[in-house]
């Protein structure tokens, strides 16, 4: 078993154990250990994760190197320890993770990354108010950030907390906000990714599929490995980093980036295709690095299965076809995805 971290209050530390099989921390089987602080006595064990849980597990090979896994970290990270561990899932499963604990912009993060699909399953949060004291963990800025008033994390308004992360850090999207007796605050979140370059005046806001501002720069040159430029008529320039960008075809942008998802691409595969994307006059248009145009009919019907398409379309194009060319997806009488290239 390995401490994992503790917490002082009223006298008593409490110690979360977790069991290790073959240098893998296993956090499914937790136990935790209630210690006098005057006299050392035992006053108490929590045994239930650990009971549950545990089990010899037959543990493979992860198919993601330690190296390869720090490739998805944010460059920023100042990686201070990297280890295997076993994190549970909220389907009440299990999946063998490179951890990295490290800090970034004064936050102090742990990062879980996929060692088989090289994907970040969470990033983890812990902070603790000023009554406990969380080992090696402790962050003043997230409390802050997150509203939390006096000792008490029973009092927090999650919807607001979230709200206040999200907008202090822009690059954390945050999934759930866990409150753990006595008063920890677990922030599970995940990095934002960078999709979009939007302009707003006479600079460009990089954003994410949700069009949250994550940076501004003053300048910006589109490459096949770079953020898609997006083009959107009328936009407010008051924008700030942290917001995030109103528009009435919102979800049309998130479904372009579905698209590739649901075709089992990713932002990689993205960022090589498509160049910038304009709307206009109900359809999108996608400028592709490659010299072939896409054109979303009705765009916001559907998008994500008309990118689908579209994608789907464009792998099975020749390099004779690169340079011109367009292919045009439309909803034919059955509701279904169809195209035409031309």
């Amino acid at each position: 078993m390995r401490e994992t971290y503790y917490l002082k209050q009223s006298g008593i530390v409490t110690i979360n154990y977790a069991y290790v099989q073959d240098d893998v921390i296993m956090y499914p089987d937790l136990i935790k250990v209630k210690v006098a602080l005057d006299d050392g006595e035992i006053l108490g064990i929590e045994t239930t994760g650990y009971l549950n849980s545990h089990t010899e597990r037959d543990l493979e090979e992860p198919k993601v190197t330690v190296e390869e896994a720090k490739e998805s970290l944010n460059k920023d990270l100042d990686i201070e320890s990297e280890e295997l561990a076993i994190i549970p899932t909220e389907w009440k499963t299990e999946v063998l993770c490179w951890e990295f604990e490290g800090n970034v912009e004064g936050l102090d993060f742990i990062v879980y990354v996929n060692a088989e699909t090289g994907k970040e399953e969470d990033i983890l949060i812990i902070a603790n108010t000023p009554n406990g004291t969380l080992a090696s963990l402790t962050n003043e800025n997230i409390l802050k950030s997150s509203g939390v008033q006096g000792n008490s994390v029973f009092l927090l308004d999650r919807d607001k907390a979230i709200e206040n992360i999200e907008k202090e850090y822009p690059r954390l999207r945050v999934i759930d906000i866990e409150i753990c007796w006595p008063n920890i605050m677990n922030v599970h979140a995940i990095e934002r990714q960078e999709v979009y370059a939007v302009r707003i005046g006479d600079k460009y806001a990089i954003t994410d599929e949700y069009l949250k501002i994550l940076d501004i720069v003053p300048t910006y040159t589109s490459t096949n490995i770079n953020p898609v430029v997006l083009e959107i008529p009328d936009l407010d320039d008051n924008y700030q980093k942290g917001d995030t960008i109103e528009h009435e075809y919102f979800e049309t942008f998130v479904g372009v980036y579905n698209g590739f998802i649901a075709m089992g691409r990713d932002l990689t595969d993205m960022r090589a295709l498509c160049a910038s994307m304009s709307y206009t006059n109900a359809h999108l248009t996608i400028t592709t690095h490659f010299g072939v145009t896409i054109i979303l009919d009705n765009p916001t019907q559907n998008t994500q299965e008309k990118m689908s398409f579209a994608i789907g379309v464009f792998g099975k194009l020749g390099t004779e076809d690169y340079g011109h060319g367009t292919i045009e997806v439309f909803l034919n009488s059955k509701n279904e995805p169809e195209g035409r290239y031309y």
